[in-house]
């Protein structure tokens, strides 16, 4: 059912909307002048499927073309906690073999404090010549979705991690910095920015298409592009025709960050017949 309103409408409704969210602390927000209004536009759900990369789909006039195409836009809010850009589950961990592991640092890793930095523990087995190697992602369509894109990302998503896990540097910007310095995939010439466009587009592909456990075909599904809430309530829009600009944000506003261990089971020794192995999960979250 087509429904016409007025864009003040909508304008004092997200004025409300906002300063509800702004002025809640904790809990379930639950706001009925709100939940009348989406009625009245024919809202029935407040979020899209965690499987759909589309939350509003927006028919816009394309100025240059003279058309009015129906495109799909992904949301990310800022007003309270960031939003993450790729979610940690058992599809994003990564296995790692452990050379030089013994049963005795096994268990001294593995009895060190929690309250403890990831990185300060990783720090005491590189201390005593252990290596951690990449082995495999566990999840064979998330590995198959990095080749798709380019068949160097599982090796660089890997080396990321170990910069996250291993030496506590998170910022993706940081990240690309020393990836460039050290060039651990022996790139022959370091002055293109291999480390940097590979990245890019992968964060750019995460949020208009990737999910890591679903095969990709390399279709964008948020197609229009992404929709930014700042904290102030301010609202970007990066359209796909501004890729490059896109991205830039992407890089500039991101980081790794260490999810739940007792959920996703990262950074804990396994031990089996051919000798000790390692996960890291990959997520990556906005930033502030």
């Amino acid at each position: 059912m087509l429904v016409r309103l007025l864009r003040d409408d909508f304008r004092e409704e997200a004025e409300i909307l906002f300063d509800k969210i702004i002025s809640h602390e904790k809990g379930t927000l639950k706001i009925d002048h709100t939940e009348e209004f989406m009625k009245k536009i024919y809202c029935t759900t407040v979020k899209a499927p965690s499987t759909n990369k589309t939350d509003i789909t927006i028919e816009i006039h394309d100025h240059r073309t003279d058309m009015n195409p129906t495109l799909g836009f992904s949301i990310k809010s800022a007003l309270k906690s960031p939003s993450t850009l790729i979610n940690a589950s058992g599809s994003t961990n990564f296995t790692y073999v452990i050379d030089g592991m013994n049963k005795t640092l096994c268990n001294a890793f593995d009895n060190m404090a929690h309250g403890e930095k990831i990185a300060d523990r990783y720090a005491q087995l590189t201390k005593r010549g252990v290596n951690v190697r990449f082995s495999g992602i566990d999840n064979k369509k998330m590995e198959d979705n990095l080749t798709l894109l380019d068949s160097d990302l599982p090796q660089m998503v890997s080396e990321m991690l170990k910069l996250h896990y291993v030496r506590g540097i998170s910022d993706i910007t940081e990240q690309i910095k020393v990836l460039n310095e050290e060039n651990p995939l022996g790139y022959r010439d370091t002055r293109k920015p291999f480390y940097e466009i590979k990245i890019r587009r992968m964060l750019g592909a995460f949020a208009t298409g990737i999910q890591p456990n679903t095969d990709w075909d390399g279709i964008d599904r948020a197609n229009g592009g992404y929709i930014i809430v700042k904290k102030d309530g301010e609202v970007l829009c990066y359209h796909l025709y501004n890729r490059n600009e896109f991205e830039e944000y992407l890089i500039k506003n991101t980081r790794l960050e260490t999810p739940s261990k007792t959920r996703w089971g990262h950074s804990k020794i396994i031990s089996t017949v051919d000798g000790y192995s390692i996960k890291m999960t990959l997520q990556v979250r906005f930033k502030e």
